[in-house]
């Protein structure tokens, strides 16, 4: 039997981002009791940090089957992992997060024959926000990349575009394992007509029975490219008949700038904002929608001492759009055209092309058959390639 140690910062169900990977990992592989011995540890309630640089914050909830054991200071001194490890020898150490990278190297010295497995999304490696390991952005890169490389027998990552913009900061290509996906199969479904109107009534959607209803959920920010949807928006209303609607979900630093747009674009009842969605209801919404709709962009992130060109690794919503039998109208950046088979699951259009993305708003509006057809292959490879089983099935062969 495989001993395998999970190290994550958060652990609470449906929170969204890297910890939903962190839960879904753990669900999956204490499922296999008889093939493998899981262990979780995460930081003490009171100590977990809400980012790799900032002070703990003190407000999330103990996850059943978690020790919540480790200080903050873990992320600095190896002795709290390495007197665990010493009391519980395991084969296989798996990091969710980039947060404990300044122990790796005493871990790997201390503990020869552990093998050491890191997940990254793409964001945490670009930002390397390791405080004390360089002024400038470059600086703290170099020390990641070296303690990755060094010290690590495997990197978990999502697209080739995440091995790619890794591989130019200087991440050893043999050391990534790309593997697309995270999505829960059997919670986002395809559902009928009928079942769209009652979810739309029940959930309070204040549109008309006929209507064509476009999705988005995403935080606020401009890497997620929400001017651009809302121009596209205006312009497929003024060249439709079709009753079309936009209901986004979210909110974040540009929420007033949003807001404003939509008032200056006419768009008043026309796009519904929905701010605050339990993340375990959010199933329901891609249920009582029609096309799931973004528009993500190419930005300049800013950094202490740095910035870097980015845009969207992969996107999980793509994964939960297509899984709920949902069309996609989407922009071709980042990691987005490997999540989507243009034609086959929806329409990718090119980075900031409202224009072209309209046109394939009005195309789907009119089409309900085109709508199913698209949703229909969408659902089937998320059931074949992002479902939660498949992605840790291929991780196994590493464990």
């Amino acid at each position: 039997m495989k001993s395998i140690l999970l190290v994550s910062d958060k652990f609470p169900p449906h929170i969204g981002g890297m910890e939903t990977h962190a839960y879904e990992f753990l669900k999956y592989f204490q499922g296999r009791r008889e093939d493998y011995r899981l262990q979780a540890l995460s930081f003490l309630p009171e100590e977990t940090p809400d980012s790799i640089a900032v002070a703990p914050q003190k407000d999330l909830q103990v996850c059943e089957g978690v020790e919540h054991v480790l200080p903050y200071d873990s992320i600095f001194d190896a002795k709290h992992l390495d007197e665990w490890l010493q009391k519980n020898p395991t084969d296989t150490i798996f990091f969710n997060s980039l947060y404990w990278v300044r122990i790796f190297e005493t871990l790997r010295k201390t503990h020869d024959s552990l093998q050491m497995i890191m997940r990254s999304g793409g964001t945490d490696i670009r930002q390397s926000k390791i405080r004390g390991k360089g002024e400038t952005l470059e600086e703290r890169q170099r020390y990641v990349v070296s303690a990755l490389n060094d010290n690590l027998d495997h990197l978990m990552i999502t697209t080739q575009y995440v091995r790619e913009t890794f591989r130019a900061l200087g991440v050893e290509d043999e050391l990534m394992k790309s593997y697309i996906g995270g999505v829960d199969a059997k919670r986002f479904l395809p559902t009928s007509a009928e079942q769209k109107a009652a979810l739309r009534e029940e959930l309070e959607i204040p549109v008309p029975a006929d209507a064509v209803l476009l999705l988005s959920v995403s935080r606020f920010i401009p890497v997620k490219g929400i001017s651009y949807c809302l121009d596209a928006m205006a312009q497929a209303v003024s060249q439709t008949k079709e009753p079309l609607y936009f209901l986004l979900i979210g909110g974040g630093p540009l929420e007033d700038e949003v807001r404003a747009s939509i008032r200056d674009l006419g768009l008043q009842g026309k796009v519904i904002l929905k701010k605050s969605v339990p993340v375990s209801e959010i199933h329901k919404y891609y249920a009582a929608a029609d096309v799931y709709f973004q528009m993500s962009t190419v930005v300049m992130q800013q950094e202490e001492g740095g910035s870097f060109e980015t845009t969207e690794h992969m996107g999980r919503s793509l994964m939960e759009a297509q899984a709920a039998g949902l069309p996609i109208v989407a922009t071709s950046v980042g990691g987005i055209p490997e999540a989507i088979e243009e034609g086959q699951a929806g329409f990718l259009v090119n980075d900031k092309d409202a224009a072209a993305a309209a046109l394939r708003l009005v195309q789907l509006a009119q089409d309900p058959l085109l709508r199913q057809r698209l949703g229909q292959g969408g659902r089937e490879r998320a059931e074949k390639q992002f479902d939660w089983p498949h992605v840790f099935q291929s991780y196994e062969q590493f464990f």
